[in-house]
């Protein structure tokens, strides 16, 4: 059932064509505007913190495909099914609410990497170039840092989106997770270029382990052993804000309200 949720939400966003050619056009932009930064702040520069021009550009490319767990936003998922009254059958279906939210979301984060992320990769190699790891492990890792960093933000909104239980709306859900994850994920500027106490802060949260730590192991940045020590954060991240997910769920279905019909 699960599996057919992801393929429905997926199927719903090939509907919008003209939206989905819209937003490729701005994605474009928006990354031909970044790397253009980058390169006007690298002039006449060969390094800056021990970071070349092109470890930066191939940094920038390859957070094009980790962003798109940012679309993992349960909050919305909850906050309009309570708003339309719909959680109410929720709660008498067959499958997990927590999981079947998942489902959907993780439908709208593939199409987004296949027909966003993927197309601005290869426009951006060809216009760039890329650095491509150079030993097996590095590949290994990513992935695996890549995949456990989606788990993290996916229990991150799963805590966040219960909020809307007892807000009844998920707007400042949103910005919230939005304006954390954008100042300490490294998605806009790496954590490499944070000043000490910034990059101290952001080395307590766990957003750094969806972006910047998958993509620091992938452009050579982080040795063998420190790969392996994201991994072991990034699982005991994913522990422990589903412990702390399961104990505000028990209390979340004590306060529900139904809106809508």
């Amino acid at each position: 059932m699960y599996i057919e949720m992801w393929k429905n939400s997926f199927k719903q966003c090939l509907v919008y064509r003209a939206n989905t050619i819209i937003r490729l056009f701005t994605s474009f932009v928006y990354l031909f505007v970044t790397v253009n930064i980058w390169q006007a702040l690298y002039r006449n520069i060969d390094m800056v913190d021990g970071v070349s021009l092109s470890h930066m550009i191939t940094y920038v490319l390859i957070v094009q495909i980790l962003v798109c767990f940012r679309r993992l936003q349960l909050s919305r998922y909850y906050g309009q099914r309570i708003i339309d009254g719909n959680v109410s059958i929720d709660f008498i279906r067959p499958v997990s609410l927590k999981y079947s939210a998942f489902a959907t979301v993780s439908g709208d984060v593939a199409f987004q990497i296949i027909f966003f992320s993927l197309p601005m990769l290869v426009l951006g190699v060809i216009l760039w170039g890329f650095l491509l790891p150079t030993a097996i492990w590095q590949w290994v890792m990513f992935f695996v840092s890549a995949s456990l960093g989606a788990l993290v933000y996916a229990s991150i909104e799963y805590i966040m989106s219960l909020t809307v239980f007892w807000t009844k709306t998920a707007f400042h859900i949103e910005w919230f997770i939005g304006a954390l994850f954008t100042l300490f994920s490294g998605a806009m500027v790496p954590l490499w270029f944070y000043p000490d106490w910034l990059r101290g802060v952001a080395n307590m949260l766990p957003f750094r382990f969806v972006i910047f730590e998958p993509a620091n192991i992938f452009v050579g940045n982080a040795g063998f052993e420190q790969a392996l020590l994201v991994a072991v954060f990034q699982l005991i991240w994913i522990l422990a804000l589903n412990i702390a997910g399961h104990f505000i769920w028990q209390r979340a279905q004590l306060v529900v309200t139904v809106q809508g019909g």
